[in-house]
């Protein structure tokens, strides 16, 4: 089985948890830093790759890290705008430890959700905690139990579905107005879990809106992670409703 690692959690988790607060006394005044030990964030990076592997009991690891340029900017200029200025300390000597050691892989302007998406299928499993993973069909590592659970093409669809007309405030686009997970469900609960199905209803929710059938489509290509059959030869094929 091989092991599909979301490896910018990775990196984020190993420099947070390697991050301390030191202390500088000038006197009349306490001045608090934050200080990280890289040496210490790489030691913690490995240690959760070897939990990963022991969860997973995986003999192949495949570790996928986010471009510096992301395809969704060019679709919604507005994608991950909430998100300037956040990396934490460490974080490009993470990347770095990740590629010379594990071999870690990105691709241009593709996010590394996607690039774990196009190398999905058959033999293997996917570790991540973002929840947009989900929409993808196979098998996942449940972060809650340890289990390992199968996302079925029926259910990653309707969660895909879901995040159209809901959006995602965590990256930034906004979905179908006035639409929230619980209506979302709804709408969708007693639809065929099929693109022929659920389309008409979710274009319909945006029509209801004010909004329309163009801004549906790009929140649909915005929450799609990438499949394996929408990236060839380094060509991203943007889904629309014409092709399934």
């Amino acid at each position: 089985m091989k092991c599909l690692v979301d490896t910018d959690v990775l990196v984020y988790q190993a420099a947070n948890a390697a991050t301390t607060i030191m202390e500088a006394d000038h006197g009349d005044d306490l001045v608090l830093f934050p200080s990280v030990s890289v040496g210490e964030a790489c030691a913690i990076f490995d240690h959760l790759v070897e939990q990963i592997r022991d969860m997973t009991e995986a003999d192949e690891m495949f570790f996928a890290l986010s471009a510096p340029t992301n395809f969704r900017k060019t679709l919604y200029a507005d994608y991950k705008a909430n998100r300037k200025g956040d990396r934490p300390m460490a974080y490009s000597f993470l990347r770095e430890h990740a590629v010379d050691k594990y071999s870690a892989t990105w691709l241009e302007d593709l996010e590394g959700d996607d690039v774990i998406g196009i190398n999905s299928g058959p033999g293997t499993v996917i570790w991540s905690i973002d929840k947009d993973m989900r929409t993808i069909p196979g098998l996942h590592v449940d972060l809650d139990t340890g289990d390992i659970i199968d996302i079925s093409e029926a259910q990653a669809l309707r969660n895909w579905m879901t995040q159209v007309l809901t959006g995602d405030p965590a990256d930034n686009y906004p979905g179908c107005r006035g639409i929230g997970k619980v209506r979302a469900e709804r709408l969708l609960e007693d639809v065929e879990p099929t693109v022929e199905d659920m389309w008409p209803v979710v274009v319909n929710a945006y029509n209801k809106s004010g909004q329309g059938e163009a801004d549906a489509i790009v929140m649909a290509q915005l929450a799609r992670i990438l499949h394996p059959s929408d990236y060839t030869e380094g060509e991203i094929h943007l889904w629309t409703p014409t092709i399934q």
